[in-house]
């Protein structure tokens, strides 16, 4: 009997050990996340950035949407619209940097339909002022004449900075109809 005396209280030891364990583990992955969500950028300074690459500044927008994204590499998703233009944003919730943005042109009905058509020369110096590079500052520039949804356009792709761009501007007018930037 003493030896299961002994056995039962070796198994409570033993369980008690192993519980005690797994609380403390708990707890140290408590504080672990704790600590890597209490250094992420708020969902408010988020917005801040990208209104300020939008260069909207504090203009109120319409249809504004945040949502943090991901775990491993947390980051915040917002939307929002101004003028003729729908914006997307993806910005590293740990470092406040642009990971990915677009700006596409909500009504593309009356586009490429009235206006002189712009050289390729011209369609490149849209992009660059648009995304505030100078010509000579895009690597690896091609333009392709393309029609996409009856409208007929340039699509621009360079590399400037750290980013990657692509543009989508009329042949008719000039007219900037999408543009993206990723981080490289």
């Amino acid at each position: 009997m003493k030896m299961c005396g002994t056995r039962n209280s070796i198994m409570k030891r033993v369980a008690i050990i192993f519980l005690s364990g797994m609380i403390l583990l708990g707890m140290v992955a408590s504080v672990a996340v704790t600590a890597s969500a209490s250094k992420l950028i708020s969902k408010g300074n988020a917005k801040k950035i990208a209104l300020k690459d939008a260069g909207l500044g504090n203009k109120k927008v319409s249809g504004y949407e945040i949502e943090r994204e991901g775990t491993k590499k947390p980051r915040y998703e917002i939307e929002f619209r101004y003028g003729k233009y729908e914006y997307d944003y993806e910005i590293d919730a740990v470092t406040g940097k642009i990971l990915d943005m677009s700006r596409e042109l909500i009504n593309k009905k009356t586009v490429g339909k009235t206006g002189k058509e712009v050289t390729v020369s011209k369609a490149k110096s849209i992009a660059a002022k648009d995304c505030g590079k100078k010509a000579s500052a895009m690597k690896n520039y091609r333009c392709i004449k393309k029609t996409d949804d009856g409208i007929k356009i340039y699509r621009i792709t360079f590399k400037a900075g750290n980013y990657s761009y692509k543009y989508e501007i009329s042949r008719i007018g000039g007219k900037l109809i999408e543009m993206e930037k990723k981080r490289k």
